[in-house]
């Protein structure tokens, strides 16, 4: 069964609380809400493969873990679960400690967990250490048209870890003021190099600074 938020007003709950909680459904939209404080503003800890979760239009800001975090706690050895489909555009993302998350329990067979992400025309406001984007098991992966801008300058717009992650690419986006566009340790397409607007490089996890 599909599942919508709309116009919510998720504030005030806690260092321990979290806004929306997604466990299981057919499919979540989360559009014009307002997430602040506590642990998560939007939290997917899905427990089956399923697909679609569209968050347009949201506002996210100070979070002590993320934004919006996509995760699994089920790890299913035998059986690859997967979830399609997340897109995440035109959101406002402000002074968490990471704004999006992708992460999942390995569940041995190879395969990325999280498949098919759009991430668009979001803003990210961050502070000195914070990360906006975070991707792990991730496959089909495109994250373009965002702006990122640095408070402090120590900030990174995007990490890529190398944990059966497979295609993706960071094409055009905008950069002020972090000290990093990409850290990349995956083997996403050397696309993900070019195409900002910013006197910032990109590195690898495993190069020296």
């Amino acid at each position: 069964m599909d599942c919508q938020f709309f116009n919510g007003n998720y504030g005030f709950y806690g260092v321990n609380g979290e806004g929306i909680v997604h466990n299981s459904s057919g499919g979540l939209r989360v559009i014009g809400n307002k997430f602040n404080g506590g642990l998560c503003g939007y939290r997917c800890d899905v427990k089956g493969p399923t697909s679609d979760s569209i968050l347009v239009g949201n506002s996210f800001e100070n979070h002590s873990v993320a934004g919006a975090k996509f995760t699994n706690t089920v790890n299913t050895v035998l059986t690859p679960v997967r979830w399609n489909n997340v897109v995440i555009t035109g959101n406002q993302f402000a002074l968490s400690q990471k704004d999006i998350v992708f992460s999942a329990i390995s569940n041995g067979s190879g395969v990325s967990y999280w498949q098919n992400i759009s991430i668009s025309g979001n803003i990210f406001h961050s502070w000195v250490n914070d990360v906006s984007i975070e991707f792990h098991s991730c496959d089909g992966c495109l994250v373009s048209g965002n702006q990122f801008f640095g408070q402090t300058g120590g900030a990174t717009c995007i990490t890529i870890y190398n944990d059966n992650l497979t295609t993706g690419k960071v094409r055009e986006n905008l950069s002020t003021g972090m000290l990093y566009n990409v850290i990349n340790n995956a083997s996403w397409e050397e696309e993900i190099y070019r195409d900002w607007e910013t006197d910032r490089k990109s590195t690898r996890l495993n190069s020296s600074h």
